[in-house]
């Protein structure tokens, strides 16, 4: 989601998560091969990020995560490009 343009001082919230993860998660690791990188941020997300308490909540991310969780609604589907699929004719 796009921070809004009238809000520039908003930018830096969006945009954090992923100088996190860069820094603190990208910078200095190897990988073996194409599906390291997915194992070593999984284990990175359940033993570093997401166990840490978080400075202005002063909650653990995991926990936080899993309260919200159940109110959070569902994604609407998918959005269909072009013209609708014509029915095929029922004999």
């Amino acid at each position: 989601m796009a921070p809004p343009t009238d809000r520039p001082e908003t930018k830096g919230e969006v945009e954090r998560p992923f100088s996190h993860i860069r820094q603190d998660f990208e910078l200095g690791r190897s990988f073996r091969d194409l599906e390291d990188p997915d194992a070593q941020f999984a284990d990175w997300l359940d033993t570093v990020a997401n166990v840490r308490v978080h400075g202005t909540t002063g909650r653990a991310v995991d926990e936080a995560l899993a309260d919200g969780l159940p109110s959070l609604r569902p994604p609407p589907p998918p959005r269909r490009c072009g013209r609708p699929p014509k029915n095929p004719e029922v004999s």
